[in-house]
């Protein structure tokens, strides 16, 4: 047996480091843990639009896909041909216009059956070309449920100055948690709401130009010449 005496401080010092290496090696594989938890789903290009398969008539909502003309269109609106689903009664709407445009713009919804109020707004100013919306959330306008309405964008007199859509506001059971599980199941509105991010002012920025062109072309709505020239 040695003699050497025993080094307690040499022992706690290597104690120490090896239990802080522990600590930190423990904590590293908890943050990696907790990020893949946590991470948001990104949204992708294979989004898919399903009509819903039962509420409004079918000549109106739901209908099937038709490829849409925008070529001659100044003003298109966001919407599949057949109308699409809200899961609230204050959602964002979303229309493109293919050029700058002087106001005022107006954009007027109206209860296509029933007793529901209808609304319009009218808006000033000179729109830049690009995504513009209305934000329901931002006004006293809620839109009844299980009712359909039509909603239209206009400036000017052309006919290529307009453009109308559908919605209804359905309460879903259980709400789309992601682009892809709204537009499953019918809520479009809500589908392409996750691909803009809306700044303070209201402005538009789409976010995922690979899901909306993948969602309007689901629908028949084809967007590629506007879509290409923003990638």
């Amino acid at each position: 047996m040695s003699d050497r005496p025993f080094d307690i401080k040499k022992l706690q010092a290597i104690a120490f480091w090896v239990c802080a290496i522990v600590l930190v090696a423990s904590l590293c594989a908890t943050g990696v843990l907790a990020s893949d938890e946590q991470a948001p789903d990104k949204q992708s290009d294979d989004l898919v639009f399903i009509p819903p398969a039962s509420g409004a008539p079918a000549d109106r909502l739901g209908a099937g896909t038709r490829d849409v003309d925008i070529s001659n269109t100044k003003t298109i609106l966001l919407a599949p041909p057949g109308g699409g689903l809200t899961a609230t009664g204050k959602p964002l709407m979303i229309w493109y216009f293919a050029e700058p445009v002087d106001g005022p713009v107006t954009v007027a919804i109206s209860p296509q059956v029933g007793l529901a109020r209808g609304f319009v707004a009218t808006i000033d100013g000179r729109f830049p070309a690009g995504y513009h919306g209305l934000n329901l959330e931002r006004s006293k306008v809620q839109l009844l449920p299980d009712k359909l309405y039509a909603w239209e964008v206009r400036h000017g007199t052309s006919e290529a100055s307009s453009s109308r859509g559908y919605i209804e506001y359905r309460v879903p059971e259980k709400l789309p948690q992601s682009a892809r599980d709204a537009a499953a199941v019918g809520y479009w509105y809500d589908a392409l709401a996750m691909l803009f991010d809306v700044g303070f002012s209201g402005q538009l920025e789409l976010n995922d130009v690979g899901g909306l062109r993948s969602l309007s072309q689901s629908t028949g709505l084809d967007l590629t010449k506007i879509l290409d020239a923003q990638q």
